[in-house]
C-alpha cells in the first residue's frame, strides 16, 4: 500500500474511532455542506432554518435540519411594489424632494 494513503487512511480510522467513543460527528472540511435560508418573516420575527450535509466516519451522509427565530422589533417591513416582506434597512436616500427613508415599517420624508 503506498504510505501516504496508509498514513491518511490510518488517520481517518483513529477520528472514526475516537468520534465513536466521544459520540459526536465528525466534520470534513470537503465533505460538509451548509445550507442557511430564511423560511419565514414577519414585521418582528423571522424564522431561519439551516441544513447541514455531512459524511460521516462510516461512510453514511447524514443531513441535519436546525433552525432558530429571530426576534426584533421592526426587523422587516411589508413593501408595497414587491407585495412582500422585506428586511429593514436604515437607509437614507436622496430624492427630487429632498431626503427620505423608506425601507423600514416607519417611512421620513425631510424638504432639501
Amino acid at each position: 500500500m503506498n504510505p501516504i494513503l496508509r498514513k491518511n487512511t490510518s488517520r481517518l480510522a483513529c477520528l472514526g474511532w475516537i468520534a465513536g467513543i466521544l459520540a459526536v460527528p465528525i466534520h470534513l472540511a470537503s465533505s460538509a455542506e451548509d445550507t442557511i435560508r430564511v423560511v419565514r418573516l414577519g414585521p418582528d420575527q423571522q424564522r431561519v432554518e439551516i441544513v447541514s450535509t455531512r459524511l460521516e466516519p462510516t461512510g453514511d451522509w447524514m443531513t441535519e435540519t436546525n433552525g432558530y427565530s429571530e426576534l426584533g422589533t421592526g426587523l422587516n417591513y411589508w413593501s408595497d411594489t414587491s407585495q412582500r416582506w422585506e428586511a429593514s434597512r436604515e437607509v437614507i436616500e436622496i430624492a427630487e424632494a429632498g431626503a427620505v427613508a423608506i425601507h423600514a415599517p416607519h417611512t421620513t420624508q425631510s424638504a432639501a
